[in-house]
């Protein structure tokens, strides 16, 4: 049994068939002609039947009925190109989606690759600094991204001023640091705890007065004036690095480096064996260049051990 897609093509579809049967009673009856009488002079009677068949022809409704199976059919086609072109824009639609899915998931990907590159050639560029350099780096970004903040809200005056005020208050701190950071690398200052260390298990019963030698070997008579001219070295470094000409910072340098050796070599003088030995000479040596190290001030005519040697005796 046929299926029709709308009530109109299903009426459509009956009037044709309706249409189509009295045609063919037409087409029987014309075609048979056994049923039709011969023809002769005498007159004949006329058959109502047959003059209803052979004069049945598609009435005004017949006429209706076919232009709205052809309404129908029309309106079907439409309906089916219709839902085609749905379905082809449905196709359409879905492709772009895809399209645009992939292409934003190839700028996620490239945009990830791209990231993994620069925190690569950061990790390499921070492996090639030194500690205190990365420290620097560090810091400097976050000064500038403070900068930009205080910029873009309109301060910047003001965070000039917070900035020198840390400035000032990190340059105090860093000097405190260094004199802390000498006190314990000042040999004078280490040899003496040692020693005291060593007093300290003679008095507890750790160890035989007879096996304490540090006594002998650093007396007061040599820390004690040891640790002033270290202490005034210090000093004059420290005020030598606060000098903003760098010729008269150089030359004060070099003045404070030459006291220091000099006052060395008189009180290692004039005994009958040196306290200045091996160990104590590469303590003091060490200790003359961390401190101008440590004051930021780069010697260019000689650094500081070709400044020592040429005025040491010990």
């Amino acid at each position: 049994m046929p299926v029709y897609r709308t009530k109109k093509a299903k009426q459509a579809a009956a009037a044709k068939a309706k249409v189509a049967q009295r045609g063919s009673q037409v087409s029987t009856a014309k075609a048979n002609p056994a049923r039709r009488p011969t023809r002769s002079t005498t007159p004949r009677r006329a058959s109502p039947t047959l003059d209803k068949v052979e004069d049945a022809a598609p009435s005004t409704e017949d006429e209706e009925m076919l232009e709205e199976e052809e309404e129908a059919e029309e309106e079907e086609e439409e309906e089916e190109e219709e839902e085609e072109e749905k379905a082809e824009t449905a196709v359409k639609a879905e492709k772009a989606v895809k399209a645009e899915k992939a292409e934003k998931a190839e700028k996620a990907e490239t945009a990830v690759k791209a990231k993994k590159a620069v925190k690569a050639e950061k990790e390499v560029e921070e492996e090639q600094l030194t500690p205190a350099e990365a420290v620097a780096r560090r810091e400097a970004k976050k000064a500038a991204a403070a900068r930009a903040k205080a910029v873009a809200a309109g301060k910047l005056r003001e965070y000039e001023a917070k900035l020198k005020k840390e400035e000032e208050v990190q340059k105090k701190e860093d000097a405190r640091y260094r004199k802390e950071a000498l006190v314990h690398r000042r040999p004078s200052t280490r040899w003496a705890m040692q020693r005291s260390d060593e007093d300290d298990k003679v008095d507890a019963g750790k160890l035989k007065k007879r096996d304490a030698e540090l006594a002998d070997r650093w007396p007061d008579r040599f820390l004690a004036p040891l640790e002033l001219i270290l202490r005034k070295y210090e000093r004059e470094v420290e005020a030598a690095a606060e000098i903003k000409n760098d010729g008269k910072c150089i030359a004060a340098i070099r003045r404070a480096v030459k006291k220091v050796v000099v006052a060395i070599n008189d009180l290692d003088s004039g005994h009958k064996y040196p306290w200045v030995r091996e160990q104590e000479r590469e303590a003091l040596l060490e200790y003359v260049e961390e401190v101008v190290q440590d004051a930021g001030v780069k010697p260019k005519d000689a650094s500081v051990m070709e400044l020592v040697e040429q005025w040491r005796e010990w």
